[in-house]
């Protein structure tokens, strides 16, 4: 990025597309629009590159119509965001896993898979769809407690950041409890705040943590999205329908 750029916030961004700030937001949240996060309170901030970049492909806001068929949103590493992705079986989460390894390679970014050997040769077949960018995937098992985990993470992205900044897209499968199978949901969430804490708003590095949605009570799926600050739901099972007219 060159320094002298000016970076816009989202009011003035909206200004300029002569949009909604609402929309803006869901075009970052979903990898339409690039984006940078700034301070601790993470705010957004834009290039006017970028905004250009989205009039002159004239892409209208990506919100489905009704009774169309949904592609999932995926969010692009370059959003610096800690997303929650809702899966329901195998097909949701690998294609889901595939699609953020795929943007991430593509833009000549650094993707790290964190999920079982069996559990990674699904997504690594699938980015087969994607053309050749299985090789720049780095693919990792859980390693060990939470901590343990968190200081692979944290010497991991250290080392590849020491030659300067760029795009970082971290999946962490949790369909099947993270690094510490088989303990209460509550370890869980622990080790997601954990990871807010040291990783997420630490490190230039956009997640995507893999939840099956069918593993999950009502309060556990509620907890699982307040654990993300970006929280997205990335597999909607149809399109969300409009507000009945009044």
């Amino acid at each position: 990025m060159d320094q002298s750029e000016e970076l816009l916030d989202i009011r003035a961004a909206a200004r300029f597309l002569k949009v909604s700030t609402t929309s803006l937001r869901r075009w970052t949240n979903t990898g339409e629009l690039p984006h940078l996060r700034i301070g601790r309170r993470r705010e957004r901030r834009f290039r006017r590159g970028d905004l250009l970049a989205l009039l002159d492909g004239n892409r209208a806001d990506p919100r489905p119509a009704v009774g169309s068929a949904v592609t999932p949103p995926v969010p692009h590493a370059a959003s610096g965001a800690h997303f929650c992705a809702l899966c329901a079986g195998k097909q949701e989460r690998v294609a889901q896993a595939a699609r953020f390894l795929a943007n991430t390679v593509s833009s000549g970014g650094l993707a790290l898979l964190v999920t079982s050997p069996k559990r990674s040769e699904a997504i690594l077949a699938e980015l087969g769809s994607h053309g050749p960018l299985r090789d720049g995937v780095f693919v990792t098992e859980p390693t060990g407690s939470t901590r343990d985990q968190l200081d692979y993470f944290e010497a991991r992205l250290t080392q590849a950041l020491r030659s300067g900044p760029r795009p970082v897209g971290l999946v962490i499968d949790l369909s099947e409890g993270g690094p510490e199978q088989g303990r209460p949901f509550a370890r869980v969430l622990h080790y997601e705040r954990e990871y807010e804490r040291r990783i997420a708003r630490s490190y230039p590095v956009s997640t995507l943590c893999l939840y099956d949605v069918r593993r999950l009570s009502g309060l556990e799926l509620m907890a699982a999205l307040q654990a993300h600050p970006d929280a997205l739901s990335l597999q909607p099972p149809t399109c969300w329908p409009e507000p009945a007219a009044d």
